[in-house]
């Protein structure tokens, strides 16, 4: 819907394939509808957002605080915007997944961040908390950890 319309009551119609929004007599748009297994996705129009959106954020400053965290959080972060077809789209989703590091530290979410990219194409906030939540970082660090202690005894030689 254009921006200039937010907060003002609009008429919505929905067919089988489109949405489209009216604000007394006039169409003020129309989006195609996304099948229902397509979930996550947006259907913005460039036109309908403002020209200078005031934000404190910006992808930029959003890219910078994930490259200070590591190169994982990094590359998840990029992917969000990668997948947005207007930048504004992906700066709720990268920040979810940014502030993460308040809860959990930056240290977890890199390795959450690692774990995440290894088991999907596409990972989301939810899938990095659930791995948070659920200590499989630490689970892999230790486990990585014995197995490196288990490497060096087998290195070590023994003379008796």
């Amino acid at each position: 819907m254009p921006y200039q319309y937010v907060g003002k009551k609009v008429d919505v119609k929905v067919t089988a394939n489109t949405l489209a929004i009216y604000f007394g007599n006039k169409r003020l748009t129309t989006h195609v509808l996304f099948p229902e297994y397509a979930t996550n996705k947006y259907s913005t129009h460039q036109e309908d957002m403002p020209k200078s959106k005031i934000t404190e954020w910006d992808d930029v400053r959003i890219k910078n605080w994930a490259k200070s965290i590591g190169p994982h959080v990094f590359d998840i972060v990029d992917l969000i915007f990668l997948r947005c077809a207007i930048k504004e789209q992906g700066y709720n989703p990268a920040l979810s997944v940014l502030n993460l590091s308040k809860k959990y530290g930056n240290e977890r979410l890199e390795a959450a961040c690692e774990i995440a990219l290894r088991s999907s194409p596409s990972p989301r906030y939810k899938h990095i908390n659930a791995i948070l939540a659920s200590e499989q970082d630490i689970k892999e660090k230790i486990f990585t950890l014995k197995r490196k202690i288990r490497q060096t005894m087998q290195i070590i030689p023994v003379h008796i």
